[in-house]
């Protein structure tokens, strides 16, 4: 809770004056512009500028109608925005600011999963061929088609596409909102495949994400992607040209290489579908499914230990009267619990597998 303060402070914006205290300002957060103004008791810091009779004074070259609104919205906490006032216009003001989080709080209110509205759509370059969308933490998304990412912010403009030349791109996902790592294919003949990190505004590259084995790089395929923001740590399946094939990671904040996770006889982590990263137990899940093989496996490794602590596969497991077709899982995901995978099959058939069980329950 903000203390009750009477420092007035003036913004010049646009050349239209604005006046109100540091108990306004105090309401768009820590992480706000305008928070940033103030102290830790929240009061103005000492550096504020300062007009002819001594009052605090900053001018913003913005839109001063757009600033009118935001301001009304941390004085009373509703938002009014005039017919006038392009709404475009309005959020991308509102993200200048940092307060885009307090304008759709109080436009749409807590998020409610129960409650999903479609708000605009992308169109696809054809039905069904996107290879991965991914969601950013500002809200916008990717999605990846072919060898070529398409970015977009929240408001679904499209920016700059991130464009492998003809390399097919495996997986994508967010490292942050500002950066995006793809995975794509080899191609024969061309050591041309593996992992990058890439700008999610410019599209241009940022780092190659390198293989070594016995202290030689190598040139790979990576495949499924997956972040631990806690460990910092990025996962993604590998397979190389001399049976390399495993769990590589990488370190986020340096991009290197911290670890190799090499698949045991039997198991196919190289050709991976599925990555997830459990907080809970420090696990990884690694899943192969269907269509990418017949049958369908699915483990828990640690990487404390080197061993993978559990996994359940569907190979002669038959149940009843049920077919092949009826038991191919397509999907899978630890539930928040960490209890329990969650799977489905190609007739959007809900199963679930006890990770207390040995035999997956």
């Amino acid at each position: 809770m903000a203390r009750e303060c009477g420092n007035r402070i003036r913004f010049n914006v646009g050349g239209k004056i604005f006046e109100t205290t540091a108990t306004t300002l105090a309401s768009a957060g820590r992480g706000s512009m305008l928070g940033a103004l103030l102290d830790d008791n929240w009061n103005l810091r000492s550096f504020s500028p300062q007009d002819s009779g001594g009052q605090a004074e900053y001018f913003i070259d913005r839109n001063p109608a757009c600033f009118g609104v935001l301001l009304d919205l941390l004085r009373t906490g509703e938002l009014h925005l005039p017919p006038h006032i392009p709404e475009r216009l309005f959020y991308r003001e509102a993200q200048f600011y940092g307060l885009l989080d307090h304008v759709r709080a109080t436009k749409w209110g807590a998020f409610d999963g129960n409650r999903l509205r479609l708000s605009a759509s992308v169109a696809g370059r054809a039905p069904g061929d996107g290879t991965a969308i991914r969601a950013s933490p500002d809200g916008g998304c990717c999605v990846a088609h072919g060898g070529v990412v398409h970015v977009y912010d929240w408001l679904l403009d499209e920016h700059r596409p991130i464009n492998l030349d003809y390399q097919q791109v495996n997986d994508v996902g967010y490292m942050d909102s500002g950066n995006i790592v793809v995975t794509a294919r080899e191609r024969p003949g061309r050591a041309d495949g593996g992992m990058g990190l890439f700008s999610s505004s410019t599209g241009d590259i940022r780092h190659r994400f390198r293989v070594s084995h016995g202290n030689q790089v190598k040139s790979f395929t990576a495949g499924a992607l997956c972040f631990s923001n806690v460990e910092s740590k990025i996962f993604a399946s590998c397979k190389g040209r001399c049976n390399e094939y495993g769990i590589g990671v990488w370190d986020q904040i340096t991009g290197n290489q911290s670890d190799f996770f090499y698949q045991p006889p039997g198991c196919s982590f190289g050709d991976a579908d599925k990555l997830q990263w459990i907080d809970g137990n420090s696990c990884l899940m690694v899943a192969t499914l269907f269509p990418r093989t017949d049958n369908c496996s699915i483990g828990l490794l640690d990487f404390r230990e080197k061993n993978m602590v559990w996994s359940w596969s569907d190979e002669g497991t038959l149940m009843g009267a049920a077919s092949l077709d009826e038991k191919r899982v397509l999907h899978a995901i630890v539930m928040e619990d960490s209890h329990s995978i969650c799977v489905v099959n190609q007739y959007e058939d809900l199963g679930f597998l006890d990770l207390r069980n040995s035999g997956g329950g």
